[in-house]
């Protein structure tokens, strides 16, 4: 997301707690799938 008034690399921790909450939801899904093939 980008936002005017701050550079895109300030990133809040609410922001990066839920990307990696998101990635490890991701990567247990591709877990399972890759698992049962």
């Amino acid at each position: 997301t980008h936002r005017s008034h701050r550079p895109d690399e300030w990133i809040s921790l609410a922001e990066l707690e839920g990307g990696i909450a998101f990635y490890a939801a991701l990567a247990r899904e591709y877990a399972k799938e890759a698992c049962r093939v």
